[in-house]
């Protein structure tokens, strides 16, 4: 009996012991992985960010024409603003890659088409974005046009003043300038009737403004208290106002407070009023019109330039809710229609 309890203490120890060598092993797989991946980023910092992809041109096609072939880039302001991949980093990128590829070489790229259909999003973002495609329009003297066939609202209709022409089919929906904030909740009597208690520690007058489990004044001393936070809200209103009364001639600045306000139009009503060129147009014949404002004879290429991402990233970032183990439900036709916020405090 001894030695029956030696043997079964021994294959104990035993499986012990390799138990421990297994997890090592993965231990140092890991560890290897992680340095190849590393290395693997900084050797990405030498490649191209992005890929082409073939689009459709004005007459629907997408045969690849050569590395002679005159290059319209179309740019996609889709989704959410200030949420990935529809941030300025991202389209950034997109027109950093574009001068590297088709104007520094060979001087191909001749026009930008952006396809349009976004309900709005993060102030930053939709400002930077604008700022963005007019540097790169004002230093290349390329013609801009922005299309849509969905939504062109808020974030996503300040971006398209970058464009010299914005056009619509006539099912789109287009306007919405304004800025909002918001919605904040207060959850102070609510604790209060549970008997919870909290505590903030706090440096500099303010600093605890619409603490969501705080006290919220009334009366004046509740105006005194969003203020702050309504006074920026304005600026960037004034800021939106001043950019579509510059860009648009038959719309002002009185107008857009006092008749048209924040609401979105249909494409017929938006041309009407000034926000659209033209409401009863398609894809192809907009291209066309474009290829021919920036002077190209015969054939030409559509290009979209997308993000370049590698296999460890994806896969990464496909099972990122699973690691972290949070998953986010979100209904994104509500979120366009309306321009919820998301996680930003400030949205177009």
């Amino acid at each position: 009996m001894e030695i029956v309890r030696e043997s079964l203490f021994v294959s104990a120890v035993r499986s012990l012991i390799n138990a421990f060598f297994a997890m090592l092993g993965i231990l140092i797989g890991l560890i290897v992985l992680l340095v190849i991946v590393g290395s693997m980023g900084k050797a990405g910092d030498h490649m191209d960010k992005t890929h082409p992809v073939i689009a459709s041109d004005g007459q629907g096609n997408r045969a690849p024409l050569g590395d002679s072939a005159p290059v319209i880039l179309r740019i996609d302001i889709c989704g959410m603003i200030g949420k990935a991949p529809m941030i300025f980093e991202e389209v950034d990128t997109i027109l950093y890659e574009a001068e590297k590829r088709y104007i520094k070489h060979k001087d191909r790229l001749k026009a930008i088409f952006l396809y349009v259909d976004s309900g709005g999003g993060a102030v930053n973002d939709s400002d930077l974005i604008y700022q963005a495609i007019m540097r790169f329009k004002e230093k290349h003297k390329v013609p801009v046009v922005a299309y849509t066939e969905g939504v062109m609202a808020s974030g996503a209709y300040l971006i398209s003043l970058s464009a010299d022409k914005i056009f619509a089919n006539w099912v789109g929906i287009i306007g919405s300038v304004g800025v909002r904030a918001g919605a904040f909740f207060n959850f102070k009597e609510f604790l209060s009737d549970h008997q919870v208690k909290t505590m903030i520690l706090s440096a500099g007058t303010d600093k605890t403004g619409l603490d969501p489990f705080g006290k919220w004044e009334e009366g004046e001393a509740g105006k005194e208290q969003t203020q702050p936070i309504q006074n920026i809200i304005d600026n960037y209103y004034e800021r939106f106002l001043g950019l579509v009364a510059e860009h648009r001639p038959h719309l002002n600045q009185d107008e857009l407070r006092e008749k048209y306000g924040a609401r979105v139009y249909d494409a017929e009503t938006a041309a009407e009023y000034g926000y659209v060129d033209d409401g009863k147009r398609t894809y192809y014949d907009v291209m066309e019109e474009l290829a021919e404002v920036a002077g190209i004879e015969g054939k030409y290429q559509v290009y979209e330039l997308v993000p370049t991402k590698s296999f460890v990233s994806e896969l990464v970032q496909s099972y990122a809710p699973i690691l972290s183990g949070k998953v986010e439900h979100t209904i994104e036709g509500l979120e366009q229609a309306f321009g919820a916020t998301g996680d930003v405090p400030v949205a177009h």
